[in-house]
């Protein structure tokens, strides 16, 4: 990014930055995603319907074909590049299409699919018909209770893992089980 570059971003809370493989950088504020390429900035305004309240911004992705997914608080945006447009993944009719409105990270596998994590739940997003699968940590008695996903990373093995309020998980997504990472206490005294 140029200098010229950051003076159009100037002075705005920035909250998720991804480098494209062309050269683009994406910028996620709390109302916009700026496109920057080669000192060309172009700013898209993120949605926000009259009835929705107040959307804050969480996060950003770009998929394997360049488009940008982005996380809010009330739903998931898909931004096309191409298009330079927004869809929607929102409350339709007071019923959501993810377990929880409030996203908290993105995360592509390495099979290109897109796991969401929110407040209540880890959801892959099917690309066919776009609905969205849904697991919960807490469902399993064994397990410590939270479904609160903070953040998503893969093993070299295929298996997810999550951070959550209770911990660490591992998730195998083809048997679809939930695993509770044992972390011990290294604290150091004095």
């Amino acid at each position: 990014i140029s200098e010229q570059d950051s003076a159009a971003i100037g002075e705005l809370n920035v909250k998720d930055v991804y480098a494209g493989k062309e050269g683009e950088v994406w910028v996620l504020t709390d109302n916009m995603l700026i496109s920057i390429r080669s000192g060309h900035t172009r700013n898209f305004s993120i949605p926000g319907g009259q009835n929705r309240g107040e959307i804050v911004t969480t996060c950003l992705l770009a998929d394997g074909n360049g488009n940008i997914w982005v996380g809010t608080s009330r739903g998931l945006l898909f931004f096309d590049r191409l298009q330079q447009a927004f869809t929607e993944f929102m409350p339709q009719n007071a019923q959501s299409l993810l377990s929880d409105l409030r996203v908290n990270c993105l995360f592509l596998d390495k099979d290109n699919r897109l796991w969401i994590g929110t407040r209540n739940g880890l959801n892959r997003l099917d690309p066919v018909d776009y609905n969205f699968d849904r697991y919960f940590a807490a469902n399993d008695d064994k397990l410590l209770p939270s479904n609160d996903i903070q953040c998503i990373r893969q093993e070299p093995g295929g298996r997810l893992i999550l951070s959550t309020a209770a911990g660490l998980f591992f998730f195998d997504r083809v048997m679809e089980t939930f695993t509770w990472i044992a972390v011990p206490d290294k604290r150091i005294t004095s």
